[in-house]
């Protein structure tokens, strides 16, 4: 860009003669000048020759783009282009816009030739004094760069000329071999070291390592200078589940050992910078060892202190249903015999009552007769006697159904003795759906396939638990109303039971963890997590096999596979 003493006007209105009035003031000065009849030609003019324009001066009220919108327009693209503002109002407002616009001047209309004249020279030494202000400060740039090499220069002189005085070199030596002497000292010390030590710069690359590591990878030690650590650890088998921070874990597959990986930071004392990290890696295998066995142990030594609560539990749930089952089965045997006779009762009385009746009416007056009638039409007779009937089988049945219960619940508080028995599992079932059938009958409808299944030698009351732990399950995993299917079939080798529901299912994440001791899905207060883990325990004993299958919202279904065959569990 060139300092000029001429230059090019841009005279804008919406007003084709008010541009060409403006254009005479201006031209007896010496000024090249382009008019534009509006914001938007103006835009055009300068798009295409902006570079040669030197100074706009735009009238304020126009269409479409008024003058204070395409003063800043022209700011955007030119920021030094300095415009002159025209206006026919002398209102504060629009001198406050045009100040605030950094407008170069304003100008009221009708326009003054010689302030115009005047405003435009104004104008263009302000340009001319901006570009030589640019260029002196490109000029002052230069300048300071050129004596900044040359300070360098001179800097660089003097070091050279420091570094060659031989008394300080003589020095340095001296100061060196203590520091290497001291070197050696901590290195050995290291070395003595059963831990792998090492130390690393900030960007990972090892800068020092003891003996232990470079036994560990079989390498020199200034084979392991400059290595990087995650590089070192990954070629070398030490794997990790996490990312690699202070007290991660690391695994070495070849060799079965364990290690803890700890960060230390390194820090220069005397101007408090970072300058590293020191990182040890300690063997704890053993330790590892020992800590796995011990909680192998404790988890052992609960879940049998659980099992052996959960027992005496039950032993004590069984002599309390074997001692209310002894209790209602007296007064039940009393109510079904008594039913029993007044049927029998009923019966004679019924003969009696017909006989009676036919004799009455072949030797009573007719009056008597009518009065007999009537009197057994009002009291309902032909109605109460066959209704005594039913009553009677309806209490006969309900009865029976008690009788069945404490029948039941004398099976399943009888404890197991020490030899096994060859048990009807069909009949296993029956009395587990009997004892957990109220927790069942309001939400879930029971369906039963039995196949073909002959009885096989176990302990009962052990899988009378089992399956009563199985329907519970599907109880629970039931919200509203869904179904309960119980299916048992055989094959060549095993005696084959499945209990399956329609309830919530149970997410693939847990179902590894279904037979662990004390492990649970449903809420605190609901569940013990030792039912699963008993069954399984009882399956086991009896050289079975239980599986689960389950899809989240589908339901869920428990097989148990018992071998067949008269020879002990």
């Amino acid at each position: 860009m060139n300092m000029q003493t001429s230059g090019t006007v841009l005279v804008v209105d919406d007003s084709a003669f008010i541009c060409k009035t403006v254009c005479h003031a201006i031209e007896p000065s010496g000024y090249t000048v382009l008019t534009a009849v509006g914001g938007k030609e103006a835009l055009q003019i300068l798009s295409d020759q902006g570079e040669r324009i030197d100074v706009v001066i735009t009238d304020v009220i126009m269409p479409v783009i008024d003058g204070v919108e395409l003063m800043g327009k022209i700011h955007e693209l030119y920021p030094d282009l300095p415009v002159i503002l025209m206006t026919a109002y002398s209102n504060i407002d629009i001198v406050i816009t045009a100040i605030k616009k950094h407008a170069f001047d304003l100008i009221l209309k009708p326009v003054d030739a010689t302030l115009l004249q005047l405003a435009v020279e104004k104008a263009l030494k302000q340009k001319n004094l901006l570009y030589l202000e640019k260029n002196y400060l490109e000029t002052l740039k230069q300048t300071v760069k050129e004596k900044t090499r040359e300070l360098q220069m001179k800097m660089t002189e003097l070091e050279e000329a420091r570094t060659s005085q031989s008394t300080e070199h003589e020095k340095l030596k001296v100061l060196f071999r203590k520091v290497q002497v001291i070197k050696e000292e901590w290195e050995r010390t290291m070395d003595c070291i059963g831990d792998m030590v090492l130390l690393v710069d900030p960007t990972g690359k090892i800068r020092r390592c003891n003996q232990a590591l470079r036994l560990f990878v079989g390498k020199s030690y200034m084979e392991i200078l400059g290595t990087d650590l995650q590089e070192l650890i990954l070629t070398h088998s030490l794997t990790t589940r996490t990312t690699l921070t202070s007290g991660t874990e690391l695994f070495h597959a070849p060799s079965g050992r364990w290690f803890i990986f700890t960060e230390y930071p390194f820090t220069d004392r005397t101007e408090n910078e970072n300058r590293g990290t020191v990182i040890t890696i300690h063997d704890t295998t053993e330790l590892k060892i020992t800590m796995d066995a011990l909680g192998n142990a404790y988890k052992e030594l609960q879940a049998t202190q659980a099992q052996v609560l959960h027992n005496e539990k039950m032993a004590s749930i069984g002599q309390l249903a074997a001692g209310v089952a002894h209790e209602i089965n007296n007064p039940i045997g009393f109510v079904s015999s008594n039913l029993g006779t007044l049927g029998k009762y009923l019966e004679r009385l019924t003969g009696f009552m017909t006989s009676q009746a036919r004799i009455v009416e072949d030797a009573a007056s007719p009056e008597a007769q009518q009065e007999l009638a009537t009197l057994r039409q009002s009291l309902k007779i032909d109605r109460i006697i066959p209704d005594i009937g039913k009553l009677i089988s309806e209490s006969l049945d309900g009865a029976n159904r008690v009788h069945k219960i404490v029948q039941d619940l004398n099976t399943f508080s009888r404890v197991d003795q020490g030899n096994s028995k060859v048990t009807d599992l069909v009949a296993c079932l029956e009395s587990a759906i009997t004892i957990v059938w109220n927790e069942l009958k309001y939400k879930a409808t029971l369906k039963r396939n039995y196949g073909n299944i002959p009885p096989i030698n176990c302990y009962p009351q052990q899988l009378n638990q089992v399956f009563m732990n199985l329907l519970v399950n599907a109880g629970h995993s039931i919200e509203s109303q869904g179904l309960i299917t119980i299916t048992t079939w055989s094959d060549n080798e095993t005696a084959n039971v499945s209990i399956g529901d329609t309830g919530c299912g149970i997410a693939p994440e847990h179902l590894n963890r279904i037979f662990e001791p004390f492990f649970t899905t449903k809420e605190v207060g609901k569940g013990t997590g030792l039912g699963l883990s008993i069954s399984y325990d009882i399956i086991q004993k009896h050289h079975g096999e239980i599986t689960v299958e389950s899809t989240v919202g589908a339901g869920t279904t428990f097989t148990v596979k018992l071998p067949l065959g008269n020879a002990e569990p």
